[in-house]
């Protein structure tokens, strides 16, 4: 942090989940810049985030990468990883613990501890969020006494293990 002008107008490509790339896309963006070796890596299972690999990130001369918190979405952790397909049946990587139930008339449903928390209808691109934590908040008090999933010390955990970074 020097406090000098910039050079250039910094690009963010994928360092938050408002910039960040649908899986599908990333997948397709991959094949149009020739990376045959890499598939979409879904960090944020609502949006269907793919996380952008620094390749990626410098061949579109990107300047910021994410630092992720553990457990991004729906409280699944992001430490572990397993094979996975997506909506339009190209090969992604899913968090371990990412495991949607199918729905008799198509798409997917998140149950957690039996309770119905996000659903993507046949042909979505993303899940619907079902559980709605400030839905009866009425003043600043009632924000304020919701209960949310902490950040956890952990959170960059998956940062720290990207080479050179």
């Amino acid at each position: 942090m020097e406090h000098k002008e910039p050079d250039k107008l910094p690009i963010d490509f994928g360092g938050m989940r408002s910039t960040g790339i649908q899986a599908i896309a990333f997948n397709r963006l991959l094949d149009h810049l020739g990376i045959s070796d890499e598939k979409a890596k879904v960090y944020d299972v609502c949006q269907q985030l793919a996380e952008p690999s620094p390749e990626v990130v410098e061949k579109l001369n990107g300047d910021v990468y994410q630092v992720h918190r553990l457990k991004p979405a729906f409280g699944i952790d992001i430490l572990g990883w397993r094979d996975g397909k997506l909506p339009d049946g190209s090969d992604c990587r899913f968090p371990e613990g990412y495991n949607p139930v199918p729905k008799a008339e198509g798409g997917e449903d998140i149950i957690m501890d039996g309770t119905l928390i996000a659903s993507r209808p046949e042909g979505g691109l993303y899940f619907d969020q079902m559980i709605h934590p400030y839905k009866d908040a009425q003043t600043p008090a009632d924000v304020d006494a919701t209960s949310l999933t902490p950040v956890e010390d952990a959170r960059s955990a998956s940062y720290r293990k990207t080479p050179g970074h």
